[in-house]
């Protein structure tokens, strides 16, 4: 027994010492020694990384024994346990002459026939971090594709591909999923984004990251042509899972649980309390503010509560506020397949708590898809996807937002102070105010009001669905016909309580946003060869776009009753802000022709002409 327990410590020991983070360095080139700058390298199951130098060379903390996930575009990519340091690693080129991807409204080429980049990531790799956003296991995979997040949970990231095209346009890369292109409008900031914006979610957000195959990206406007102006700045094309044949009825079950925690913040200084110019303030009513510049820490003065005391530094203040994330995604799908046919069914659950304490998200997501072969030359795929999320809590970014209140807290105040935020059972104006490290007439918020008093909440549904059928006339001439929708409605209630720091009389929003888009394609492929040298392949055909958004918000301010927050009882209620339902039509025309002689040498013709109306 005794010798069992000093196995069991000193296995314990051991497996600390072994999991120690420690700085890893290594260099990464090719099969020919030359070194490779920009190559990715990730903590496999973790969204941690880094990207090598000029000269190849990276460093990276991490454990020993963990997996280092090495990779760059045009190579195969490689899987490195950590052991000793550094780590030399020579990447072999990826043989993809006869890779096939998908292009344009889903037609597949080979790789090495396009005149344009093209770069595909496969499902396996994009499930290597689990995350409710497929954008986060994107980064570092693809060359050129920067991708910002908010930080704010549950809001969309921001895709674009080769920098900024346009100044006060769109710059985002379009979304297009299983052909059809869908609407990514929560991805952009809402307000000023300097001071308060807020970045919703949708678009590419509410994918379900096991139901993806693969995803495309094309680069340019050569790649995008055949989708029109609004792929100026490129597409991200996703192509969802059908069903695949099994032994039986497939099914597979998937849990992934996260802990997230705040990793870096900026560098504080610790030697100086509250105040200005070498100064404490004296009055919280009528001399003090936030400034972080007073005496020397270890003085008396005055704290932002009114009562003297010794200033004293609280180096962990701002890390405090924030708390440990926890992410469980649940997924199940059940499919089968025969020469007739497949169907795959899944569902997905999200449940996060976020680093900003009382923050939440819950999603749900419904996916069926069926492929029928009806014929050799006839065959029907559908799909039907149900999205569901409520969002609790989701914060505004900017330096009037939360972030902003936590920063600028002065280093010598305790943020366990700020839980009080407010009297106990206020009954006058001046009890209802905030109680805040800035004074008491100051517009300073307090981070704890603005988490566990101010309510935030947001309910979204999104449908998207396509239907598609496929016709084989011979066996160098096809044609498919393709219907997909995707609509989305999504209502948002903010309560700014009495007392606010800006709204010191209240504040209610509602906004209530419904957008839809209905695609129908139309393409005809003919595929032959010339000679024994020459081949051609044409694609041809015309698409109808049908898009509409509506749009209703009202607020109101200074509550009536402090304690009762409703529209109506607000003393000013302002008159609603109405978009009516508007609708744009586009009209489109396009053909594109490959020509290729002996598989070495193509050439690429590409057309398309829109027709757009806003009239209805």
């Amino acid at each position: 027994m005794i010798k069992n327990s000093i196995l069991s410590i000193f296995l314990l020991i051991a497996f600390g010492f072994s999991s120690y983070a420690q700085q890893v360095t290594g260099l990464v080139s090719d099969d020919n020694g030359i070194p490779l700058p920009g190559a990715s390298i990730v903590i496999q199951g973790s969204s941690s990384g880094t990207t090598t130098d000029f000269d190849g060379n990276f460093s990276i903390e991490t454990a020993q024994g963990s997996t280092l996930v090495i990779s760059y575009v045009g190579y195969e990519s490689q899987q490195i346990v950590v052991g000793s340091s550094p780590i030399i690693v020579q990447l072999i080129s990826d043989n993809t002459l006869d890779e096939v991807v998908v292009t344009a409204l889903g037609i597949s080429r080979e790789k090495k026939s396009l005149g344009y980049s093209v770069t595909e990531v496969s499902g396996d790799e994009i499930n290597s971090i689990k995350d409710n956003n497929i954008a986060s296991s994107l980064m570092g995979k693809v060359a050129g594709l920067n991708i910002t997040q908010s930080g704010s949970i549950g809001s969309a990231s921001r895709i674009t591909l080769r920098g900024n095209n346009s100044v006060n346009g769109m710059n985002q890369a379009l979304i297009v999923v299983d052909g059809i292109p869908i609407n990514a409008d929560g991805a952009e900031s809402y307000n000023n984004a300097d001071y308060s914006s807020l970045v919703r979610g949708g678009g590419i957000t509410d994918i379900n990251a096991y139901d993806v195959e693969s995803i495309s990206v094309l680069k340019g406007p050569n790649a995008s042509a055949l989708y029109g102006s609004r792929a100026g700045n490129g597409v991200i094309l996703i192509t969802t899972k059908t069903g695949s044949e099994t032994e039986g009825l497939g099914v597979s079950l998937n849990t992934n649980i996260t802990a997230d925690n705040v990793m870096f913040l900026p560098d504080f200084q610790n030697e100086y309390a509250q105040g200005t110019l070498g100064a404490a303030y004296t009055d919280i009513a009528t001399d003090f503010e936030t400034s972080n510049w007073g005496p020397k820490m270890g003085a008396t003065q005055m704290y932002f509560d009114g009562v003297p005391r010794v200033s004293q530094a609280y180096p962990n203040n701002v890390r405090d506020f924030f708390e440990t994330g926890i992410k469980a995604i649940t997924s199940i799908s059940i499919q089968n397949a025969s020469d007739d046919g497949s169907v795959r069914f899944s569902y997905s659950n999200n449940d996060t708590k976020g680093i900003i304490p009382n923050s939440s998200m819950v999603s749900h997501n419904f996916n069926l898809r069926g492929v029928m072969n009806l014929s050799d030359k006839l065959s029907i795929d559908a799909k039907a996807t149900y999205f569901t999320q409520e969002v609790t809590g989701r914060q505004q970014m900017g330096g009037e937002g939360i972030i902003g209140a936590v920063y600028q807290m002065p280093r010598s105040v305790d943020i366990n102070d700020l839980k009080r935020y407010q009297v106990e059972n206020p009954g006058t104006t001046e009890e209802f105010k905030v109680l805040n490290y800035g004074g008491t007439n100051s517009q300073t918020g307090n981070p704890y009001w603005m988490a566990n008093h101010d309510e935030n909440e947001e309910r979204r549904n999104r449908f998207f669905g396509f239907a598609k059928v496929n016709y084989e006339f011979t066996d160098w001439l096809s044609a498919f016909i393709r219907v997909g929708a995707d609509v989305t409605e999504t209502k948002t209630q903010t309560i700014t309580k009495p007392g606010h720091h800006f709204y010191r009389g209240g504040r209610m929003d509602l906004l209530n946003v419904s957008s839809g888009e209905l695609n129908s394609d139309l393409v005809f492929t003919a595929q032959k060869d010339i000679t024994n040298d020459l081949n051609v392949v044409i694609n041809a055909g015309g698409s109808l776009s049908k898009r509409t958004y509506q749009r209703y918000y009202q607020f109101g301010e200074n509550f009536k009753i402090p304690t009762r927050f409703f529209l109506n009882n607000a003393a000013n209620l302002l008159a609603p802000q109405e978009t009516p339902l508007t609708t744009k039509k586009v009209n489109s025309a396009f053909a594109s022709a490959n020509f290729a002689y002996q598989d070495f040498l193509y050439v690429d013709l590409t057309s398309r002409n829109d027709w757009s109306s806003t009239l209805g």
